[in-house]
């Protein structure tokens, strides 16, 4: 029985810079044997604190958490987690990507043959989760700029008849936005356009009239999430 303890505890020792586990981690004997196993992975890193998503990242790095399937739940996780972090705002989404993107390079960096499949699914899961993300930004940001685009439409068209001229619009510049600033524009100016040409079509034609909603001439379609 004391060979059997002092094995133990020597074989503790020698991984325990890999496991990093915290106290409401459950072991269930020898970590690499009966529980980090390619059939068994969820049980060897439960719960979420900082320790405990450093133990799933270093045995990401080992290929320690082999099956395709677990590491594709590491990496929806982890975007769904960085996507908390940032409030689940849209303006923000371009800084997931950014993240995302290099979570990705750092991943491929370390892919090897004993941690091929493992990878493979973290990047399903990080790649997945990410497309979900845009997706849901990019149409909520598009009615968003349909939405402005049908208010101004109408600024527009009951001022320009007022005054028996195209209306002009303050120029302001847009921020910087990839993903919900441009899905914003795009949808705010093909529609504003609609609009006019469909309710005041005399007015909707020359210089004056492409300033007063382009985003690039700082039009009405400008993109400022504070606006």
């Amino acid at each position: 029985m004391l060979v059997f303890n002092n094995y133990f505890i020597a074989l503790i020792l020698v991984l325990s810079p890999y496991l990093l586990l915290a106290d409401d981690v459950i072991i269930q004997g020898p970590v690499y044997g009966s529980v980090c196993n390619a059939d068994n992975q969820s049980e060897c890193y439960q719960g979420n604190n900082p320790v405990q998503e450093a133990a799933k990242s270093q045995a990401l790095s080992l290929g320690i958490l082999s099956t395709s399937s677990e590491c594709k739940k590491l990496g929806i996780k982890q975007v769904k987690q960085r996507w908390q972090e940032l409030n689940g705002d849209c303006y923000f989404a371009d800084k997931l990507l950014k993240d995302v993107s290099n979570w990705e390079t750092n991943a491929r960096k370390r892919r090897n043959s004993s941690n091929q499949q493992c990878l493979n699914g973290y990047l399903k899961g990080l790649s997945d989760s990410l497309s979900k993300v845009v997706s849901d930004c990019a149409s909520k940001c598009r009615e968003l700029g349909r939405t402005a685009a049908r208010i101004s439409a109408k600024i527009f068209c009951m001022v320009s008849k007022k005054i028996g001229r195209t209306a002009r619009f303050s120029g302001r510049a847009s921020e910087q936005n990839m993903i919900c600033g441009q899905s914003f524009i795009t949808s705010c100016e093909s529609t504003f356009k609609w609009r006019t040409q469909s309710e005041c079509p005399a007015y909707t034609h020359g210089n004056a009239f492409k300033s007063y909603y382009r985003a690039n001439k700082g039009g009405c379609c400008y993109y400022n999430p504070k606006r």
